[in-house]
C-alpha cells in the first residue's frame, strides 16, 4: 500500500497544481507525494512530475506550495556528475 502524506491544500493551491495535471489522472495530493518521494507509484516518476510542474506553472506560484530544495532533489545526481 502506498504511503501518502496528508497535505492541507487550499483551493488556490489545488488550482495551481492542477495546471500540471491536465492530462494525468492524479489528485494534487498524489502529485505532491510523487514529488516529495513518498509515493510507490511506478508512473509518473518524480523527475517527470517536477519537470511537468516547472513547464506548466509559474515558479513563484510553485514555491508558495513546495520548497525549492524539494524541486531540485531529482536533479542532484545530474549536478554532481
Amino acid at each position: 500500500m502506498p504511503h501518502t502524506t496528508k497535505y492541507i491544500l487550499t483551493n488556490s493551491d489545488k488550482k495551481i497544481i492542477s495546471q500540471a495535471l491536465w492530462d494525468i489522472n492524479l489528485s494534487p495530493e498524489e502529485f505532491l507525494d510523487i514529488i516529495n518521494g513518498t509515493s510507490n507509484k511506478k508512473w509518473p516518476v518524480r523527475g517527470f512530475c517536477v519537470a511537468r510542474l516547472l513547464e506548466s506553472v509559474n515558479w513563484f506560484d510553485i514555491v508558495k506550495i513546495i520548497e525549492p530544495k524539494k524541486i531540485c532533489m531529482p536533479f542532484q545526481r545530474l549536478l554532481q556528475s
